[in-house]
């Protein structure tokens, strides 16, 4: 099957079975962020953000994927946004593991995205289902309010010329 999709900001010309996982067809690509997971959708290894919103690539055919908008970790940690998540998880203590880095960053970005000034318990809410083997939760809920208040440092500079 072949099919188009924007991929990391580029157009990108798919081509494998329709039941192949994008997981796998993005490790194929040399993407190697998304992991072999192995749970069926549970872990967090394998999350990418599909059309704007973070998704476990494992269990996604690539038969549904026409025009779909995808990144992948190698991508966003390429953003500004990105920078903002890493400090303020930084100034927190946090040291993700490498396995769930995906899922915990996508989540964080996610949750910065829907909500402008989300409460803890927004956020705790929205972290609900995590795993938090290599991290206290409180620390990660922490580190995300820390990285919403770096954006909008950041956007208010933007937008008042400084950098």
């Amino acid at each position: 099957m072949k099919l188009q999709v924007k991929l990391n900001g580029q157009n990108q010309a798919l081509d494998a079975s329709p039941d192949a996982s994008l997981a796998e067809v993005l490790r194929s690509l040399h993407l190697f962020s998304i992991k072999k997971s192995g749970q069926n959708g549970s872990g967090s290894s394998c999350t990418i953000l599909l059309n704007g919103k973070p998704v476990p690539g494992d269990i996604i055919p690539i038969a549904v994927l026409k025009n779909a908008n995808i990144v992948t970790l190698e991508h966003f940690m390429q953003t500004e946004d990105y920078k903002d998540i890493k400090e303020g998880f930084e100034q927190e203590g946090i040291n993700l593991c490498g396995y769930c880095n995906a899922g915990k960053i996508f989540t964080a970005w996610d949750i910065i995205q829907t909500y402008k000034r989300p409460t803890a318990e927004e956020i705790e809410a929205a972290v609900s289902g995590m795993s938090f083997c290599c991290t206290n939760k409180k620390a990660y809920i922490t580190g995300i309010r820390r990285a919403i208040l770096l954006r909008t440092k950041r956007i208010g500079n933007m937008r008042n010329g400084r950098r």
